[in-house]
């Protein structure tokens, strides 16, 4: 059974950034984060940053790629008509579709867009049993996969502007994983920190995606990737322990799109957009979906119209190439139709305590993943400190008092 796009997001993003970091650093005591905070960033608050005003200049519009990912029987409802086609046509706006399946009727929807002159992205999706996103665990799948879009492509004769490799954790063993409890899930998040085996495996999936990157770029398709923006945070720590915790594959592509989701993160809003855009090839914003569990919109809701706005226009400073998640919420709460006539060279305005907090996010982000890192060089450490000093104590206790 197919998963809904509300569930698909909330999984992969609830599940993983939430469930991963924040458990990791609930169970570091108070104490502990102190104590790290200050031998990994120096001791004293760090001074405000100052605001940031952002206004485009004329001219200045970007490539806006809007992300669908949609059941056969939901694309059909989706393009019933030509309102969806005629907006996208007066915005310049592509699309980024989830291939689900090969079939008759999803190719139908492809000639249309193509005909429009719509650009089309074919988003690669696997089947649900092979893990839906891309990882480290089904390189193999991903091949066949792109033998069978070749094929469908040529039978039906359609044109594409990218392809896009969504690169994310097998959501299905996290989950069954977390079935045996919070402890088991992270025994086995920093067992794979060190494990041999498991970086062995990263490096082969590595390899293999590398190998299919260049055939699809053989047959004449650019290559984008959509990566958590975390990984951003590990290349500035000089690690790999996301791609062997996660399965997370790094790629020379094209374009790597950061998912910069400021939805969870309204605190943070448009300055997590920018201090993450900064050094990324494309940006994704979001999200404007509601998520499916409906107690999670109160901690989690879907951007309003001005947030969208502020996001779109911060990820254009940026990048030329923005993507937006999703197509058919942006359709159903009017946003696209509002496009039409988008002023992009609206002025946004992020708060210095924004831009600082957001700071510090990235921060403590990167201060989990280090110790992710060395956690083990840290404990083996603080073991022969120990020893040391106890050995120590022994030997001032043993040696004689002088006489009087």
């Amino acid at each position: 059974m197919k998963r809904s796009l509300s569930r698909a997001l909330n999984l992969v993003t609830f599940v993983f950034v939430v469930k991963f970091y924040s458990m990791i650093l609930r169970r570091i005591s108070p104490a502990a984060v102190f104590l790290l905070s200050l031998i990994l960033s120096g001791c004293g608050p760090a001074a405000t940053k100052p605001d940031l005003d952002i206004q485009l200049a004329a001219g200045i519009h970007p490539r806006v790629y809007f992300a669908c990912e949609q059941s056969m029987a939901r694309l059909d409802a989706l393009f019933s008509g030509n309102e969806v086609i005629n907006d996208l046509q007066r915005i310049g706006g592509g699309v980024s579709l989830a291939i689900q399946d090969f079939s008759v009727d999803r190719a139908a929807i492809v000639q249309r867009l193509n005909r429009a002159g719509i650009p089309v992205i074919a988003w690669m999706a696997l089947p649900q049993d092979q893990g839906y996103y891309l990882n480290a665990e089904n390189a193999e799948q991903a091949k066949a996969w792109f033998q069978d879009f070749l094929h469908w492509t040529d039978s039906a004769k359609l044109q594409w502007a990218a392809v896009g490799l969504d690169i994310e954790p097998n959501l299905n063993e996290f989950a069954a994983i977390r079935k045996d409890g919070g402890f088991k899930l992270v025994l086995t998040i920093l067992g794979r920190t060190i494990s041999l085996s498991r970086n062995h495996l990263v490096r082969k999936a590595t390899n293999d995606y590398n190998d299919l990157v260049g055939e699809i770029h053989a047959h004449g398709y650019p290559v984008q990737t959509y990566q958590f923006p975390f990984v951003a945070d590990e290349r500035e720590v000089g690690s790999t322990v996301l791609d062997r915790v996660a399965g997370l594959v790094p790629l020379a592509v094209d374009t790597e799109v950061l998912m910069t989701y400021s939805s969870f993160r309204h605190d943070l809003g448009s300055a997590l957009v920018a201090n993450y855009g900064a050094k990324a090839g494309g940006i994704a914003i979001g999200s404007t979906s509601e998520a499916a569990d409906s107690s999670l919109n109160s901690k989690f809701s879907a951007l309003n119209w001005e947030q969208f706005s502020n996001d779109l226009i911060t990820a254009a400073h940026f990048s030329k190439i923005v993507g937006v998640y999703s197509l058919e919420a942006c359709v159903h709460r009017g946003f696209l139709a509002k496009m039409k006539n988008f002023n992009w060279q609206q002025p946004v305005h992020i708060p210095g305590s924004a831009i600082t907090a957001t700071a510090h996010f990235r921060a403590m982000v990167q201060r989990v993943i280090w110790i992710s890192t060395y956690w083990i060089y840290v404990l083996l450490g603080l073991v022969a400190l120990i020893v040391l000093l106890i050995w120590q104590i022994r030997k001032l206790r043993k040696k004689p008092a002088k006489p009087v």
